[in-house]
């Protein structure tokens, strides 16, 4: 029952959202690739839209995709618009990551939304250049390249290994406040 209660709630939610995007004619979109928990690939879709002359940036979903490459991006980009009643023709900026996936001059994401989106300007999101910029910045300083080295490895010694992990696993019990988390030097690697 409460996962039908989260599903009603979640489209009245989607409703109120897509009625203040049909306030606008043009959007954009925002759309990363990433793994969840269970290492399965999932793209999470952003609209960015004025309404009522204030400027709106949100969350729609994580959508599961089994390639990251650019015409699969592609092919789901276009069932996320159709699901949501979005006509791609109005698409007039998109946030994007700079893989080759997304920016690509021949097979990218961006390349081939211009088929269907021609007026669609790619953008690369300011979120990973900062995060780019402060990797940079970062691997110059021994200490902190250091210390997330080893947060790194000890990550890796924990949970690569199955005898490990269970090891690991057995000696927490329920104390959840020592999980390690694995550090990603491609995704967000310096958020703090």
């Amino acid at each position: 029952v409460h996962n039908e209660i989260l599903q009603i709630v979640g489209d009245i939610v989607m409703q109120k959202i897509l009625a203040d995007k049909r306030k606008s004619k043009y959007f954009g979109d925002i759309i990363d690739e990433t793994s969840d928990i269970s290492h399965a690939e999932q793209v999470s879709f952003c609209l960015s839209f004025t309404t009522d002359g204030v400027k709106k940036e949100t969350f729609v979903g994580f959508y599961k995709t089994k390639s990251t490459e650019g015409e699969a991006l592609y092919e789901l980009t276009k069932d996320v618009m159709t699901k949501l009643q979005l006509n791609m023709t109005d698409i007039v900026g998109e946030g994007l990551n700079g893989a080759a996936n997304m920016k690509g001059k021949e097979k990218g994401l961006a390349t081939r939304m211009k088929e269907t989106s021609p007026l669609a300007l790619y953008v690369h999101c300011h979120g990973h250049l900062l995060n780019l910029a402060l990797q940079g910045s970062l691997s110059g300083v021994v200490s902190s390249s250091n210390a997330l080295g080893i947060i790194n490895s000890l990550y890796n010694f924990f949970f690569f290994f199955f005898k490990t992990k269970a090891m690991y696993s057995d000696f927490l019990g329920d104390n959840l406040v020592l999980i390690l988390i694995s550090l990603s030097f491609t995704r967000w690697s310096c958020r703090f």
